[in-house]
């Protein structure tokens, strides 16, 4: 297991969604045309929405647990040893012969931005069967595989816990388990795939409407808003120069759902996850390189 610098939190939270496998290649410049290029290094790690919000929740010192797809494969064996590794919960892990493990190539450049090619196997979207729910605080859960996550949501909603979606595209189809969120937060490409490409103010007012949630959405290096109902508030993101920024987003889901599950509120889960984002992408890797409680608590002293 991953040993953490921080004493523990009691926090709980259930991570619902995509975990894959990524090949990744470094690059000066992303490709231009269908020619060969030769990477300046190149890694294989273990990713996705879900897996790298558990990994997150695990590093920040709470007590994570994963609920993923996965086939019978080399790929799903390597998502099981980063789970060990990290000591996340796999109990609702399921592995099925039909379907294959989600894989990704990922090309990271010399600015630390990706490009992802993403693989998600043909899955039925339906709903599926999991054992019994223990204690939870938080449910976290993303839009690629709505289906899985519902069942949690719904126990979520009937036991009076959060519940904080992911908004990443394809966002419409997942519009049964957007509606029974207390907090959802998109990214920049989800908040375009369902409002249309409106103003993000206008989106985030039609998502309050439909969805009546709190609604935020990322946007990299660029300050996060949020809506309440009644107000925006823009946090800022602390200028850095990034190395990887693959994961970088949903190791900020995971870190604000941590901290909305330790009682903080919006304004001041944002703040911290922008922080334990950022410091992620001064580290290669995905959500294995997010921060511990202790280097979070550090960093943010050090930018007051």
């Amino acid at each position: 297991m991953q040993r953490n610098e921080a004493p523990a939190s009691a926090v709980t939270v259930i991570c619902a969604g995509i975990a894959t496998v990524d090949l990744t290649f470094g690059l000066e410049e992303f490709p231009r045309a269908g020619e060969k290029y030769r990477a300046a290094s190149s890694d294989l790690i273990c990713g996705g929405c879900g897996l790298n919000s558990a990994l997150t929740v695990a590093r920040l010192g709470g007590k994570a647990m994963l609920a993923t797809l996965t086939g019978e494969d080399f790929f799903a064996d390597r998502i099981t040893e980063q789970l060990d590794r990290f000591g996340v919960g796999k109990d609702f892990v399921i592995r099925g012969r039909e379907t294959v493990t989600p894989r990704s190539a990922v090309i990271i450049n010399g600015k630390g931005e990706r490009m992802i090619i993403n693989y998600r196997g043909d899955w039925n979207h339906g709903s599926y069967r999991v054992k019994e729910i223990g204690d939870f605080d938080v449910l976290m859960a993303d839009t690629r595989m709505p289906g899985l996550a519902l069942p949690f949501a719904l126990e979520a909603v009937k036991r009076s816990k959060p519940v904080v979606v992911d908004g990443e595209a394809p966002v419409n189809e997942a519009r049964e388990l957007l509606k029974l969120a207390t907090h959802v937060a998109f990214s920049e490409q989800g908040l375009n795939d369902y409002a249309g490409g409106i103003p993000a103010e206008e989106a985030l007012k039609k998502a309050r409407a439909e969805f009546g949630a709190w609604v935020c959405v990322t946007r990299g290096e660029k300050p996060v808003i949020s809506f309440d109902g009644q107000n925006f508030l823009e946090t800022p993101v602390r200028e850095v120069v990034p190395v990887d920024t693959l994961g970088a987003g949903d190791v900020w889901h995971g870190a604000f759902a941590l901290f909305i599950g330790e009682g903080m509120d919006e304004s001041r889960a944002v703040l911290h996850a922008n922080a334990t984002a950022t410091l992620k992408t001064l580290r290669t890797g995905g959500g294995a390189a997010a921060p511990t409680r202790n280097e979070l608590i550090q960093f943010m002293e050090n930018t007051k």
